[in-house]
């Protein structure tokens, strides 16, 4: 019994050490892996929100051209469309 309970100490040291070993060697580029992945997800969610507010925007200022022609404001409706073409 005490055979194999030695046995299992050293195997598990071994474990241990060459999981020690490995973490060393890979560690550090494993936690830029992550900081890099978390930054681009931020920039990809950052892009996406600035890219759907700009359009709503564009949009709304479309809507309300045409609601300017609709009521019979044709030359303000152009002006907010040239405006529109702008930005």
């Amino acid at each position: 019994m005490s055979d194999d309970s030695f046995i299992r100490e050293v195997n598990d040291e071994i474990r241990r050490e060459q999981a020690q070993k490995l973490w060393d060697r890979f560690g550090p580029a494993l936690i830029v892996v992550a900081i890099l992945v978390v930054l681009g997800t931020a920039a990809f969610v950052g892009y996406r929100y600035w890219d759907e507010t700009r359009a709503n925007r564009s949009g709304d200022a479309f809507s309300q051209a045409l609601k300017l022609a609709n009521d019979g404001k044709n030359d303000e409706a152009l002006t907010a469309l040239d405006q529109l073409e702008k930005d």
